[in-house]
């Protein structure tokens, strides 16, 4: 298991690892709502359990939006309040023709 003790070295994992959540519960997906809590449940659970695998040096919270990709804009903002030097985050939008999503994940160090 690689260490790192800065969120920032280990951003790209983050990010693809992020990606291959979502394609693993939402390609080829059509929007169903009746769906979308399973999916949420599913992205979340998915990564953070492989996001301890990567690294046990950090506090992890994943945050996961879906909404029905009908030509609108979604927008999502966070502030933080933590140590610049060693915490970060890594947000992630994927969409296909009907499903789009937004993913964030905070690292924070032990």
């Amino acid at each position: 298991m690689p260490t790192a003790y800065n969120f920032c070295d280990m951003e790209e994992e983050v990010s693809q690892t992020v990606k291959t959540v979502i394609l693993d519960v939402l390609q080829g997906k059509v929007y169903q709502q009746s769906k979308v809590q399973e999916w949420i449940d599913r992205i979340n659970s998915g990564l953070i359990d492989q996001l301890k695998k990567l690294n046990e040096n950090f506090k992890l919270i994943s945050s996961c939006m879906i909404s029905e990709q009908v030509g609108c804009g979604l927008t999502s903002t966070s502030v933080s309040f933590w140590d610049e030097k060693t915490d970060g985050c890594v947000t992630v939008k994927w969409t296909n023709s009907s499903v789009q999503t937004v993913v964030t994940v905070y690292g924070t160090a032990l």
